[in-house]
This record gives C-alpha cells, structure tokens and sequence, in this order.
C-alpha cells in the first residue's frame, strides 16, 4: 500500500456535501486508518494516504495501482523523466546565472571577499540561491529571478548610500571594532559581549605567531572578524597568559612550584606560592597557569 499515490482524474461540481460523504464509504471499507479529510470542489477523498483512488464520477472509486520504485535506477537518479535536451537548457541556465551575479558585483563594486559585512553576506547567499534555482529547475522561468537580481541591487545601493551618509546606520548595520587585548591583558567588558570563545581568540593569534599575551600591546576585533595586532618592543614584553593548546599549558588552582602564574580567565599575572590557592584581584578566577615572558622573534 505504500507505493500508491492518489489520483484524481475527474471530479463532478454538482455533488453536494452530503452525497461527497456517503461515497467515502467504500474508502473507508478498504481499511484505510483514519484518513484526513481535503475538500475538492464539493467531493471529499483523502489527502496524504498511501492509497492509490481514481475519480471518474461520484458514484464510482477504485484503487489504481502505479509501479514500484526502484532503488539505484540510473535513469531516474540521473535524469529522471527529463529529456536529454533539458542538459542543453541547464547550460543555458548557468551561464546566464553566472553571468547576472558577476554584473550583479561589478555594478555593486563590493569589497573583497575577506570585507563582507553582515548585510553583504546575506546578498551574497540571496545571490547564490536565486542563481542555483534558475540553473537546473525547470520551472524556474529566468525573467522573475532577473528582477531578484534587479531587487537585491536595488537594496544594496541603497544600504550603501545610506551608510555614507549616516554614522548611526552604518555602526547598527556594520557594528564597530572592538579592543579585546589591552597591554597583555584581556578586556573582560569586551569579551563578554562578543560571541567568541577564548580559544577561537587563541588560534587568532597563534596564527599570528603570537605565543602569550604579554608580547601583545592592543588586539582589535575588526568589524569583518579580523584581529588586528599590535606588539610591544621586545625590550618591553611582558609576562602573559600563554595561548597554546590545553596540552602545552597546564592550568592549576594550587601551584605546584613557586614563580609567576597568570590568570586563564583575564591574564592578570600574579607570583604565587607551592601548594597555596588565590583569587585573582581583578576578575576573582581561582585557576591559574604558568606565565610566559618569550619575546616574539624579529
């Protein structure tokens, strides 16, 4: 039963309700479990149901059995019931797709792709959609998808203009950069309001070639999710948080040596003692690990 599809060939609008629910009878004698109900020009038959019913009249339903589907066919994995013909007009699709989105950026003259901001990203992926629809849905006509291009030009244009002309709009549409290092140590007000984890601000500057907080002067986290870094004089490094992996860094609340640890929390560095626990005075984090003093090679 699970191979049928429904069927409807013709319907009568001169059945009334009535009469549409006295021949649901025979549906329902087919033990059919509870059917939902969907109302065709007066006549009831049931919709969603892995029963196979054709309509010629009223007064007459019977069960119309289709072929199986066959699992690994070739010819519908690959075309289905599609002509040959229809890989031609594919190709015609996706160059006109690809033509429509490269004038789309050259008018648009976008920044590159590392510059997006926010509202540059959502065309873009608007873009990519529309231009996959029309490339191989044959019933995707290509005039509507040109006035998506048209529509979405339009909008940038005018995000662009209104954020040249007003601080405001372009800070709630870009956002603002924002410190998150500041002389070797974290800006906790910062981070707290980014949605980045500490270990993503690590690979940051590891990628960087920076190997502990105390070589770095002032991080900034740029509006297109860049860091920008800026470094002290080796002559002026000074100790920090170091921001290698978990298995180069061990993290204690009781030293097991004397010497200088950093808070993992905010990087404030603090001389500790064997076997004593403390609490960092400027974030109150109890965990602590090995300070670094390395200065950055030249």
């Amino acid at each position: 039963m699970g191979q049928f599809c429904v069927e409807i060939h013709k319907l009568s609008l001169e059945v009334t309700h009535k009469e549409s629910r006295r021949h649901m009878e025979p549906i329902t004698e087919l033990g059919l479990p509870a059917l939902q109900i969907h109302h065709f020009f007066g006549l009831y038959v049931p919709a969603g149901t892995p029963a196979a019913v054709e309509v010629h009249n009223p007064h007459a339903l019977r069960m119309v059995s289709t072929p199986m589907l066959t699992s690994l066919d070739p010819a519908r994995i690959f075309l289905k019931d599609l002509p040959w013909t229809f890989l031609g007009e594919v190709a015609l699709r996706s160059v006109f797709a690809y033509c429509a989105v490269f004038v789309f950026l050259k008018l648009s003259g976008r920044r590159g792709i590392r510059q997006l901001s926010l509202f540059e990203l959502v065309v873009i992926l608007t873009l990519g959609s529309a231009a996959g629809d029309v490339s191989f849905y044959e019933d995707v006509p290509l005039l509507p998808v040109t006035m998506v291009f048209l529509t979405l030009l339009a909008l940038y244009r005018l995000t662009t203009f209104a954020t040249a002309h007003s601080k405001k709009f372009e800070t709630w549409m870009d956002g603002k950069p924002v410190t998150v290092i500041e002389d070797g140590l974290y800006k906790l007000e910062s981070l707290e309001g980014l949605n980045m984890s500490s270990s993503e601000l690590f690979m940051e500057l590891r990628q960087q070639g920076v190997e502990h907080l105390g070589q770095v002067r002032l991080a900034i986290l740029e509006i297109d999710g860049e860091v920008s870094l800026y470094f002290f004089e080796p002559e002026d490094v000074q100790a920090g948080l170091s921001v290698l992996p978990p298995e180069h860094r061990q993290v204690v609340t009781s030293p097991p040596s004397q010497g200088l640890y950093c808070c993992v929390r905010c990087g404030m560095p603090r001389e500790l003692r064997v076997g004593t626990t403390a609490r960092c005075a400027r974030c109150d984090n109890d965990t602590w690990t090995k300070a670094l003093t390395t200065r950055r090679p030249r």
